[in-house]
C-alpha cells in the first residue's frame, strides 16, 4: 500500500506492550518498522514474522523446519508428517514465482494457542492471487477468489500436463 498507493501507516507504540504484544514477541514490528523493540517469548507460542525472497529457498526451508516445525505446539508431530509438511510448503513457496507475478517478499509468521491446541501459520504474498491464472485457464468458469482457491485445493491446476494444488491441497489435509 506505501508502494502502489503512497500510504503511510504509523504505529502507536504505546499500544503494543499491552494490547499488541504479540507483536513484539513474534518480531512483527522489528520487520514493519526496523526498530529494535523486541522483548522475550517467555510463552514460546510466537512463529516469527519474516520475509522471503522468492529465490531464497534455502531460508524458507530452514524457517519452516526450525521456526516453524520447531514449534513447541508441534513437537509431538512424527518426523514423516513433518517432512511431508515441509515439502508442501515448499511447493507452495516455489509456486509464487510462476503464480504472484510478483518482485515482492513472501510473508510469513504465526502463533500457537495453547489453550485449544492449535497453530496458525500464514504465508502471504504481495501478488496477483489465485483468481486471474485460474480464470484464464478455466475460460471464466471461476469467477471469484474463494472458487479459485477451493479449485486448487480439489487438486486442479493451470498446468495442463501436470497435476497441481499438491502443496495446498496436501496442506490443507492438516487444517481443521
Amino acid at each position: 500500500l506505501t508502494i502502489e498507493n503512497g500510504l503511510e501507516f504509523d504505529l502507536d507504540e504505546t499500544q503494543l506492550p499491552d494490547e499488541l504484544n504479540v507483536l513484539i514477541r513474534n518480531h512483527f514490528v522489528t520487520q514493519l518498522t526496523g526498530s529494535n523493540h523486541r522483548i522475550t517469548d517467555v510463552r514460546k507460542s510466537t512463529i516469527p514474522a519474516s520475509s522471503f525472497a522468492t529465490d531464497d529457498v534455502t531460508g524458507f526451508v530452514n524457517y519452516i523446519e526450525h521456526a516453524f516445525l520447531g514449534q513447541r505446539g508441534l513437537k509431538d508431530i512424527p518426523k514423516r508428517a513433518k517432512a511431508r509438511i515441509q515439502n508442501n510448503y515448499l511447493e507452495i513457496f516455489s509456486n509464487v514465482d510462476l503464480h504472484a507475478n510478483t518482485k515482492y517478499p513472501v510473508f510469513v509468521c504465526g502463533q500457537y494457542f495453547p489453550k485449544s491446541g492449535t497453530v496458525k501459520f500464514s504465508m502471504t504474498d504481495l501478488g496477483d492471487g489465485f483468481l486471474p491464472r485460474i480464470q484464464e485457464f478455466t475460460k471464466g468458469e471461476i469467477t471469484n477468489s474463494h472458487n479459485a482457491i477451493l479449485w486448487a485445493l480439489r487438486g486442479n491446476s493451470t498446468k495442463p500436463d501436470a497435476k497441481g494444488g499438491s502443496g495446498l491441497s496436501n496442506t490443507f489435509k492438516y487444517c481443521v
